[in-house]
Parts: structure tokens; sequence; C-alpha cells
């Protein structure tokens, strides 16, 4: 039997910031998705329209990471086998292309059989803003140029914040975009930056994510990288006044949503750079205020 998934929205719960609209639920972000419990015997096929370049998704039958499958799709309207099950099992989907590079819009699930119970959602949560260092950008391929293209080749599952999450056993949400940074991006735009996805579910369509559906436990910060290394490559000074004034307001942002939480930098980028120093200072002032931060290996 095929199910939409609003009508079967009972069943299954949301990994991740994603959207459920006209009865597609529509995945941007990095590790969103899904996961159901499935009482059947056979096969699980997904039906899926890909948007932008090429993309990947994975598939964790009863949290099986071992044998984690993904699947590596063209642009366009898709119909798939993602499980084959020998009993009743619980079924993961998740998004693996950063939310800039590839939309996967879900359009309904089909098996013989019925589904279970809903799986419950994880004591605790944790919500990663970050660049590409936190989207896995590029983390399948090779080199830089090759294969092509370059961002279709990531796994959002095999990354420092997936794994933090998996070892917790957390729920994670990943706000995260290769190139960005808090004053300019990879290529020295400062149009946009963290501002332009950070309250989303789905940044493209301008659709606000719902933060009373979500109250995160920890949150990771992990920016920094192209802000030093644009400066380093085009001998531009870093505005620190500027910097601090960006992270106090994600800062703020963030614990207006999460009074409770706790907020973690974690620094993640080559100590031989110039502004490295400037970088981390920036970070220990907003650390005295409120809180903490690491250096990543």
């Amino acid at each position: 039997m095929k199910y939409s998934f609003e009508k079967s929205q009972q069943h299954w719960r949301a990994l991740g910031r994603n959207a459920l609209e006209n009865g597609i639920l529509k995945c941007e972000f990095t590790a969103s998705g899904f996961e159901t419990e499935i009482d059947a015997v056979g096969d699980v096929i997904l039906e899926f329209e890909m948007k932008g370049i090429a993309g990947m998704f994975a598939v964790i039958v009863n949290n099986d990471y071992g044998h984690m499958q993904t699947y590596y799709f063209q642009p366009g309207k898709h119909r798939a086998i993602i499980a084959t099950l020998t009993e009743k099992s619980v079924v993961r989907v998740v998004k693996l292309t950063e939310y800039s590079r590839m939309q996967l819009d879900l359009i309904g699930i089909e098996f013989d059989g019925k589904f279970g119970k809903c799986p419950d959602s994880k004591a605790l949560k944790f919500d990663f803003y970050g660049d590409s260092l936190t989207c896995g950008y590029g983390n399948l391929s090779t080199n830089r140029n090759s294969p092509d293209p370059f961002g279709a080749l990531e796994h959002g599952y095999l990354t420092w914040a997936a794994l933090l999450a998996r070892e917790y056993d957390a729920d994670f949400n990943c706000i995260c975009c290769s190139g960005q940074g808090f004053i300019s991006d990879c290529g020295g735009n400062k149009e946009g930056i963290i501002d332009k996805y950070r309250d989303y579910a789905l940044p493209s369509k301008g659709v606000l994510w719902d933060y009373s559906k979500y109250v995160a436990d920890y949150v990771f910060i992990n920016f920094g990288t192209n802000d030093i290394n644009w400066c380093k490559n085009s001998n531009t000074p870093l505005d620190t006044d500027l910097l601090y004034s960006k992270a106090e307001a994600l800062t703020d942002n963030i614990r207006r949503h999460y009074p409770d939480c706790n907020i973690i930098w974690a620094l993640g980028f080559d100590s031989s750079n110039p502004y490295f120093t400037q970088m981390v200072d920036t970070y220990k002032k907003i650390a005295e205020k409120d809180v903490y931060w690491i250096v990543l290996p």
C-alpha cells in the first residue's frame, strides 16, 4: 500500500529541520528526513524528487549504522526500493547533501504491510550551526576537482556533528552551509551570511522553523574558517568588532528560543592562519559572557 506523508503523519517522526507542505515532506538541511516503524516483510519503496544538483540520501534500518545504505540520484522524480525487510523494523531516511545544493522532496512510501508504533524522539537534543566542516562538504571526494560535482559527494552522516550526536544518542539538527561565515563567505560576499538561514526550515523558500517543536539541550557553533581564510587570501584585516556583534547576535537568538541550553563554540581551522588568534580572542569574549568554547583537532 502507498502512503503519503500527510495521511500517515501520525506514524512517522521528522528528523532535522524540514517542512510538510501539500503532503510532501520537504528536506533541505543536512541530516533532515524521517523515521518510521514498518510491520512488513518485503520491499519498501520511496517516491521522491531531487531538485538542484545530483545528491545523496541514506537509509538506516534498526539503527544499524554499520550497514547504512547510501543512494545517489540525478535531479528529477524517482521511485526506488530503499530496503527489503524480513521483520518489523525501524527505517530511517536522511538527506546527506547540504541545503544550498539539493532539495529532497519526499512524496510517499509504499510497502505491503502496516505501520508499527511511531518511534520516540531522543531524550537529548543537539543543534549544530556551521560551514563545510559541519555539513561534510566533499568528504567522499578524492580531491577538490574530481569527481564532479564536488558538492554532491558529501556524507552528512559522517561528519563530526553526526558522529557526536550518535555517540550521545541524541537527535540533532544541522543548520549548515559550505563557504559561510559570520562576516563573509569564502568569496568575500557579505550579504545574507548566517542570518539568511538560521531561523528557517526551508531557507530557499523562506519557510520559518517552528522552534517550539524542538528544544535543543546543546547548541554547537562552528564558524570562522571562511572569515579568516578570506582575510588571508585578500589581505583584508579581520573586523573583530563586526565579528563579535554577529556572533553575539546568533548567541542571543539561540537563547531566545532555548533559554536553558548549553552553547559551545567549536573552533576547527588552521592555527597557522595569521588571523586565527584574533578569531579565538573574539570567541573567548563571547565565552566569558555566556558560553563554552573548544578547539577541534
